[in-house]
């Protein structure tokens, strides 16, 4: 198992042409120093490796170095024939969730990243796609709430299908981790982008509306109804209360099974 799990940095190793012994791991410092094209893709997928092994104070001297390499691999999409951005996403993936500290200062560069890669998606690239999505879901879970918001706002402000639709619900997400204070106090700012989502063309994306505000009432109550009903149609009232009314019996069914 333990062989399997190094099988990256062997690749590494053959790729950059340096023999590696048994169980060896090069540092992060090593690992970039061989990025050219040729083993580009193996040592995005040794820094992913690296990201689970390596402790911050390697990756604190490197960190920046990676996300550059990572950033600019996701951007090769005409000259992608060795899955680099596939590659790329990973290691991304694997830093956020193991060195999530290091974002503090690079989410909104970092987003703005997986956006743009987002949107140069074909509609055949779904394996792509669900993977930047996962990316962007964890980046907005280990930042703050509010600036979460600013990241999501403007997409959901502007965006068509099907980048909308994965704002929107990365935005119940962020919005599930505020106080009901906080959200009552941002609403403002967040209804207008999921109001226009819902009259989209698109029915994903009025799904992942109609889910949005669904949450929100599950986090305020009947306070949301009043500036709804504002903004909606009837017809789209009537079917926010019916989601509305379905999440409330799948909650009260949840918290039966654990009483019981």
């Amino acid at each position: 198992a333990a062989s399997a799990l190094l099988q990256p940095m062997v690749a590494w190793g053959e790729a950059a042409g340096i023999p590696l012994r048994t169980g060896q791991q090069p540092s992060v410092s090593d690992l970039l120093l061989h990025r050219g094209p040729p083993v580009q893709r193996a040592t995005l997928r040794a820094l992913a490796l690296a990201a689970r092994t390596q402790g911050p104070e390697e990756w604190e001297k490197n960190f920046g170095r990676v996300l550059i390499l990572v950033l600019d691999s996701l951007m090769q999409k005409e000259n992608d024939p060795e899955g680099l951005r596939e590659a790329a996403l990973l290691c991304l993936q694997e830093l956020v969730v193991h060195q999530a500290g290091f974002f503090d200062d690079f989410a909104e560069v970092v987003a703005s990243r997986l956006f743009e890669t987002h949107r140069m998606c074909s509609p055949k690239e779904q394996q792509m796609i669900s993977a930047i999505d996962r990316t962007l879901e964890r980046l907005v879970s280990t930042i703050e709430p509010l600036r979460g918001l600013e990241l999501l706002l403007p997409v959901i402000g502007s965006e068509g299908a099907p980048l909308l639709q994965a704002a929107t619900r990365l935005l119940s997400l962020v919005l599930q981790r505020m106080p009901p204070q906080s959200v009552l106090t941002q609403l403002d700012m967040v209804l207008p982008g999921v109001v226009a989502a819902f009259a989209s063309p698109n029915p994903e994306v009025r799904k992942a509306a109609v889910f949005c505000l669904v949450d929100v009432y599950m986090i305020l109550g009947e306070p949301l109804m009043a500036h709804l009903a504002k903004d909606l149609t009837p017809s789209q009232m009537k079917l926010v209360t019916i989601y509305i009314g379905r999440q409330q019996e799948e909650h009260a069914t949840q918290n039966g099974l654990h009483e019981a």
